[in-house]
Formats: structure tokens, C-alpha cells, sequence
């Protein structure tokens, strides 16, 4: 599933932000890139999405593509591939919001034993919101369709019957 325009804003503003700790952000594949132009950021296309980062990290995961390099550079508490095999109820979502907007300036999936760690780096990003996967993919599905509707053309009126 793609992420919400919303927040794909943010956590963009907060990478070019050169007071904000945030250095790349992950966009999953499907998901519109905003324009890189003027910031110094580079992408690397993998199979599940993009990296926007600066251009030595980009470097340092094409010359190591794995799950663990990535975390480190998207300063995750945990890779995805260390959580392979935790029961789906042990599975949780740490995100950082944006204050006023509620918008994801950063997203990461752990575990129970990591909830506290998870929090305070979430903290330093945002305001820090844990929840289950569930309830993650089901805002990203309620911002997606608010999107949508947005977007959608209006529909034509047809003008009324009279009856006969």
C-alpha cells in the first residue's frame, strides 16, 4: 500500500530541514517522489521502494543492499529482518508525528521488548505514536481514500425528473 500524500510531505520537509535529525526517508513503491531538485538528495530504486537520501548514503546501500544497513541509515531501532518470525500480536508500529499535523515524519516496526527504545528515538523526530500494524495500514487506508475523493473530478448533476 502507498503512503499518504500527507505524509510523504513531512517527513520531506524534515529531511531538507537541516535542523531536523532526520538524514533519508524510505518511500514505499507506488508511492509518489517528491522533487529532489535544489536539496542535494539522491534516490536508489530497490525492489520495495526508494531511499532519498543524501548521496553517500545512497552509496553505502547499493554497496550493501540488505535490510540491516538500511535500518541504520533510516535510524530504525531494529532491521525488518531481525522481527521475521515474531508472532503478528508481538508486532507493533513506532511512528513520529508531526505536531500540528499529525502527519509520519518517521515509521518503524518492532516488537514488545523495543517499545521504550522505539519511543525515545521516535521522540527526537516528532511525537511519538505506537500501535499495532493494523491500525498503521488502516490510517494509511483512511488518509489514501480522503486523498482520492479530493482529487476525484465532480461528478455531473443530472437535472431532476418531473413527474407526469
Amino acid at each position: 500500500m502507498r503512503e499518504p500524500a500527507i505524509d510523504i510531505a513531512a517527513q520531506f520537509d524534515a529531511l531538507v530541514n537541516p535542523e531536523h535529525p532526520k538524514n533519508a526517508m524510505w518511500v514505499t513503491r507506488g508511492t509518489p517522489l517528491p522533487d529532489l531538485e535544489c536539496h542535494g538528495l539522491e534516490s536508489a530504486d530497490f525492489a520495495a521502494g526508494v531511499l532519498i537520501a543524501g548521496p553517500l548514503d545512497i552509496v553505502r546501500l547499493r554497496a550493501d543492499p540488505c535490510e540491516e544497513m538500511l535500518a541504520d541509515i533510516l535510524d530504525y531501532v531494529v532491521p525488518k529482518s531481525a522481527l521475521v518470525g515474531v508472532q503478528e500480536a508481538s508486532l507493533l508500529v513506532a511512528q513520529a508525528r508531526h505536531p500540528a499535523s499529525g502527519a509520519v515524519i518517521l515509521e518503524m516496526s518492532i516488537d514488545l521488548h523495543r517499545v521504550k527504545t522505539a519511543v525515545h528515538r521516535c521522540h527526537d523526530y516528532g511525537e511519538p505514536v505506537v500501535m499495532s500494524m493494523a491500525d498503521c495500514l488502516a490510517r494509511r487506508a483512511r488518509l489514501i481514500a480522503a486523498e482520492e475523493a479530493r482529487s476525484a473530478p465532480p461528478q455531473p448533476q443530472l437535472p431532476a425528473r418531473c413527474r407526469r
